[in-house]
């Protein structure tokens, strides 16, 4: 392999040795191909650009007596070059092989560009460098083995990319007051107001609500009763479109007074109770919804209230309450 790379080096020097001396450089053909997992490489006109702007003149021309054949194909993991240089005059050859453990051939190619000029001219390294339209490429440490010449190119790794954290789902805060009406939290049906406030996430929710029923009058057989409530809630929802199913857990007091009796008292109890609501939430704009529900709860304690010792009012096993207002949803 010395032998011939030195044939090489010396029939490049001998077909230079017209142009060293002022001579007209002599004109020389380029055959280029591809072959097999070579097709990140560069075409011929890259390749002539790349000897062209070594030598600071285009040295090939389509005929002549001085050949140079290049070729480039897959090897293994990497590449493989070939370059074939022929004087029919002299009746020289020499050949060179270069390989590479890259599949990127840019550095490959720009090697190859500078053996092929360098095998026109060996004396191209040692002039100033050409004014040249191609960019020069970057240098190249070759190391010569006696089979072939790898090349050993410096990869510079690219900075690793940004973490990027996905945003959490946001918590919108939301408040809601409308008007109520109650079958069985007392006697008879009564009517009041809500207000509740709560934070939503996805698809889930937990609000805390104020229930109150306003005073109504039950008449007796003698006088009437007087009977209110004031209720807390606590209402977590799970919650798909418009819709939500919500469980509801309640506690309070319910006072009453009797009024036009012999011996009027007004006595206050607690209230507890749980159970369930189905609630509809239908926004308008990006802040605004209008709200309605329909609970049924069932009381956890009995109430009775008594008139003279007489019970004149039970507390049922089961209680409902619709409900229609308005609410705000805080970005």
């Amino acid at each position: 392999m010395w032998s011939r790379w030195c044939v090489f080096a010396a029939l490049g020097s001998v077909l230079a040795s017209g142009a060293a001396f002022g001579a007209p450089p002599r004109p020389i053909t380029l055959d280029y191909q591809r072959g097999d997992g070579a097709g990140s490489c560069p075409e011929e006109e890259s390749l002539r650009a790349g000897v062209a702007g070594r030598l600071g003149y285009d040295p090939f021309t389509s005929t002549a007596e001085r050949h140079v054949a290049a070729s480039v194909s897959g090897a293994g993991a990497g590449l493989q070059a070939r370059i074939a240089l022929t004087d029919d005059a002299r009746g020289t050859s020499a050949e060179r092989r270069l390989t590479s453990s890259q599949t990127d051939c840019s550095e490959l190619a720009a090697t190859m560009a500078l053996a092929i000029a360098m095998a026109i001219d060996p004396l191209v390294s040692t002039r100033p460098a050409p004014a040249a339209t191609v960019a020069e490429p970057p240098p190249v440490e070759v190391k010569e083995s006696p089979a072939v010449i790898p090349i050993v190119v410096e990869v510079e790794r690219a900075p690793p990319a940004p973490v990027v954290r996905q945003a959490g789902i946001p918590v919108r805060a939301y408040a809601a007051a409308g008007a109520v009406g109650t079958a069985g939290m007392s006697p008879g049906a009564a009517y009041g107001a809500t207000l509740e406030l709560g934070a939503r996430r996805a698809a889930l929710s937990l609000g805390v609500a104020g229930w109150v029923d306003f005073t109504r009058s039950e008449s007796l057989r003698v006088g009437k009763m007087e009977t209110s409530a004031i209720l807390g809630a606590l209402v977590p929802c799970w919650h798909r479109g418009i819709f939500a199913g919500c469980a509801l857990l309640l506690g309070g007091a319910l006072r009453a007074s009797g009024v036009g009796l012999v011996d009027a008292r007004q006595v206050s109890t607690s209230l507890f109770a749980a159970g369930g609501r189905l609630a509809l939430q239908v926004p308008f704009g990006s802040l605004w919804m209008v709200a309605a529900h329909a609970d049924v709860v069932a009381p956890l304690t009995q109430t009775v209230l008594r008139v003279s010792g007489e019970a004149v009012w039970t507390s049922p096993s089961l209680a409902a309450a619709v409900g229609l207002g308005v609410g705000v949803l805080f970005p």
